[in-house]
């Protein structure tokens, strides 16, 4: 009896289960269109309260068989409590992601509800849909009901712009651990498993350009400035002779313990080269001093 029971009750809960979400399959024929267009997929019901549902996209952009074509689009939409409205001043939010060969089956998606705040229950859902994307279909599930439409139409004025967004909570390993992204640090590892900054790259970088920024502060353009005291030059070398490297520039042993600053290489490089203007500047004064003056003990010499 009391198996008999316990059967009766997990049945009902699987058909409840099933009516509550059941997943449905529709076509998309009726958005195979020439041209880019704005088309209503549907209309979805849900009451608030935090109801859910998804939208399910499996299409492409073309169909002559290659993979760059193909493409899938998920919507997820989920109601508010009734009450409150979110950021953007609708009672539900919504988020898009797209998988797949091609970015452009679906490249805007917005949604029309039937009532302002958190009072609305119908939310028309419009895509602006790629050309030629063949006889594709979607599925829908969740706790609300669906009405397919699948007709062309002009971009909604007034609609919530669904966000297209993809975000992972916990640690991601791609390309066999080729790149790691923690959540706990914030640090991403390009060829080690084990990143310590922002960005580790175990390997050589490749860029056409890389931008460091500073303040206008620590650049040493204040070498120039008139109350700069400029290193004696004799001071310099007697440090050269003494440590092999020059003052407030690492020593290569310093350098491979804690690797090198771009940034701080770059101001400590330009300072040198600045201090080294000011001693070219210097000797060429000096030189230009002493040309003078034997040009005038050379007018000074009695003449033969």
């Amino acid at each position: 009896m009391k198996k008999m029971l316990l059967t009766l009750v997990l049945t009902i809960l699987i058909v409840y289960a099933q009516a509550q979400s059941p997943e449905k399959i529709y076509s998309l024929w009726g958005a195979n269109i020439s041209t880019a267009s704005w088309v209503k997929l549907g209309t979805l019901t849900a009451s608030q309260g935090g109801v859910s549902s998804t939208i399910v996209v499996y299409a492409g952009q073309g169909y002559n068989g290659y993979n760059n074509q193909m493409g899938s689009v998920e919507l997820f939409i989920r109601t508010s409590n009734g009450a409150t409205v979110g950021p953007n001043g609708y009672g539900f939010g919504a988020y898009a992601t797209r998988y797949g060969g091609t970015p452009d089956l679906f490249t805007r998606m917005k949604i029309v509800p039937n009532n302002t705040g958190a009072t609305a229950t119908a939310y028309d859902i419009y895509a602006y849909v790629s050309p030629y994307i063949g006889s594709g279909y979607y599925t829908v599930k969740g706790d609300g009901g669906w009405t397919p439409s699948m007709t062309v139409t002009t971009e909604p004025a007034t609609a919530y712009e669904v966000p297209f967004l993809f975000k992972i909570q916990c640690d991601a390993s791609l390309a066999g651990g080729g790149l790691v992204a923690q959540v706990s640090t914030g640090n991403v590892g390009i060829g080690t498993s084990t990143p310590t900054e922002k960005l580790s790259v175990k390997g050589t970088v490749l860029a056409q350009k890389v931008k460091v920024t500073t303040a206008a502060a620590n650049w040493p353009d204040y070498v120039f400035a008139a109350d700069y005291k400029l290193p004696s030059i004799l001071d310099v070398e007697k440090f050269v002779k003494e440590h092999q490297h020059l003052p407030e520039v690492p020593s290569a042993k310093e350098v491979e313990a804690n690797g090198l600053d771009l940034a701080e290489t770059n101001k400590q490089l330009l300072k040198k080269l600045e201090e080294l203007t000011l001693y070219i500047i210097e000797l060429k004064k000096e030189n230009l001093a002493q040309q003078a003056a034997i040009e005038t003990l050379q007018k000074e010499l009695p003449k033969k």
